[in-house]
């Protein structure tokens, strides 16, 4: 059951940062790969780093404008690309929706901080197919991107 504490509304946008390097589908607006909202693995090289365990993270537009999202946390640039919480949720697999949604984490220097909890780290391991779908679903809803 959600915690109706940290529900976010469904007209609210979101931003997920996106590499510089990856390779956009030609459309209006352009697509970014699925694998842009593939949770990450831990960082064996970082031991702080635990990947996305909690879900892929992404920011609150009203909170954080794309600019800052693009700087992240480690300062390195990134492109962004906006999607509205209502597309999350109602993301289609097999014509039914997800059950993704959207959930306010906010972190000591990032107030704006929220993850997509069903898209984790052992989620992915167990259930690679069906994450992979919600992944594509979620690359496909994108509204804008921000260079």
């Amino acid at each position: 059951m959600r915690s109706l504490a940290n529900m976010l509304p469904d007209n609210e946008t979101i931003h997920r940062r996106i590499p510089l390097n990856a390779v956009f589908t030609p459309s209006d607006p352009p697509r970014p790969p699925w694998q842009s909202f593939r949770p990450r693995d831990p960082n064996s090289k970082n031991p702080s780093d635990a990947g996305d365990v909690d879900g892929i993270s992404v920011d609150r537009a009203q909170l954080r404008t794309a600019q800052e999202t693009s700087r992240g946390h480690n300062g390195k640039e990134c492109l962004v690309v906006a999607l509205q919480i209502i597309d999350v949720r109602n993301t289609k697999d097999k014509n039914e929706a997800m059950g993704m949604d959207v959930v306010a984490k906010p972190t000591t220097d990032n107030l704006a901080h929220a993850v997509i909890p069903q898209l984790n780290t052992t989620e992915y391991k167990t259930n690679k197919s069906q994450l992979t779908e919600w992944a594509e679903g979620l690359a496909s809803k994108c509204i804008r991107v921000f260079p």
